[in-house]
C-alpha cells in the first residue's frame, strides 16, 4: 500500500482503480489472524507505521502481534481519497477483560467523516478446536 500515508505504491492504486472500474466498488477488510493481537501505539522505532512483534509461543496460529500507529489510518484515508476504497477494520477480541478499542476510535475519527469506513469486524476465528465435530454439524443444520 505504501511506506507512509504520503508515499503510496502506484501499482496498488492502479490495482484498486482497475477493480473499482470493473466491480463498481472496492471493499477491503483490514484484519485477519493479526487483528486478534493488533495494538494501536503512539509511535514505533524508526518512525515506521507498522511492525510485527515476536511470536507468542502460546498462540495456536503462530501469528505475530501487530503494532501500528495512527499513520496507518491516514494511509487508508489517502488511498480512499484517490480511488474510493471502503474499509472494514478488524478489532482485537482476544482479551475481553482488556478491550483495545483504540483501533476503532482512531479508525472512526479518520475514516468515517469522509464515508470511507463501512464497519468493524470483531473476532477473527471461532475457536472450535475443543468442540466435538458432531456438535459443529448439529449447530450448522
Amino acid at each position: 500500500m505504501g511506506i507512509n500515508s504520503s508515499f503510496l505504491q502506484v501499482p496498488f492504486l492502479n490495482l484498486m482503480s482497475n477493480i473499482r472500474e470493473r466491480a463498481g466498488e472496492v471493499r477491503i477488510r483490514v484484519g485477519g489472524n493479526t487483528q486478534e493481537t493488533a495494538t494501536l501505539v503512539d509511535s514505533l522505532p524508526g518512525g515506521v507505521m507498522i511492525m510485527k512483534a515476536e511470536i507468542d509461543p502460546n498462540n495456536p496460529t503462530q501469528t505475530p502481534a501487530l503494532l501500528y500507529t495512527a499513520e496507518v489510518f491516514n494511509l487508508l484515508g489517502n488511498i480512499s481519497a484517490l480511488v474510493n476504497v471502503k474499509w472494514f477494520l478488524g478489532i482485537p477480541f482476544n482479551d475481553t477483560s482488556n478491550l483495545r478499542l483504540g483501533i476503532a476510535e482512531v479508525g472512526e475519527a479518520v475514516l468515517d467523516p469522509p464515508g470511507y469506513l463501512l464497519g468493524f469486524q470483531v473476532g477473527n476465528e471461532v475457536r472450535t478446536a475443543s468442540i466435538h465435530p458432531r456438535t459443529l454439524l448439529n449447530d450448522c443444520s
